[in-house]
């Protein structure tokens, strides 16, 4: 592979996921806006107890945090199972293309991004139901771990040789 050829695959894949990315992050950032304009100098509903639908809820967003943040490294530890075996059947090709390896960092970010948004909006939602402000802080967290997985030139060219580098410790 040309350094030429990985830095077009590459850009046309940065493109893209800022795309995808800054929509998932607008759209959160958006609903918690509004549900902080709804609820700021609101009376917090219930006794301020934890209650079974603030937990249930609660409990749900932890669970896609941390799916988010395990699942996708799975996902793309067998995706790269499959890159070594087509390099074993492609007896010449010594290295995967930049191009393959966009397509899972794509995949693992868009899955990744998808349930870290789940996160937030159902943390909003229960801000909702309970009244309770301080979840306003937890949505915002799980939006600004969304948004520093921005992609950059830097950060996914690193990302694109680190998957290269395990799958020659792969093969």
């Amino acid at each position: 592979m040309s350094v030429q050829d990985d830095s077009a695959a590459i850009a046309d894949g940065i493109r893209a996921m800022r795309v995808f990315t800054g929509a998932l992050v607008a759209g959160a950032l958006s609903f918690l806006l509004v549900v902080a304009a709804i609820k700021w100098g609101a009376k917090p509903e219930g006794d301020g107890r934890l209650n079974p639908v603030m937990l249930t809820l609660m409990g749900q967003s932890v669970l896609t945090l941390l799916l988010g943040w395990f699942y996708p490294r799975g996902i793309a530890a067998k995706r790269r199972g499959e890159l070594v075996q087509s390099l074993d059947a492609n007896g010449g090709q010594d290295e995967v293309s930049a191009s393959d390896l966009m397509n899972v960092f794509r995949g693992t970010s868009i899955f990744r991004l998808v349930l870290w948004e789940s996160t937030v909006f159902t943390t909003l939602i229960c801000t909702i139901i309970t009244g309770h402000l301080w979840l306003l802080w937890f949505a915002g967290a799980v939006l600004l771990l969304m948004a520093w997985g921005w992609p950059t030139v830097p950060s996914v060219t690193r990302w694109v040789l680190e998957q290269r580098e395990l799958i020659r410790q792969e093969s």
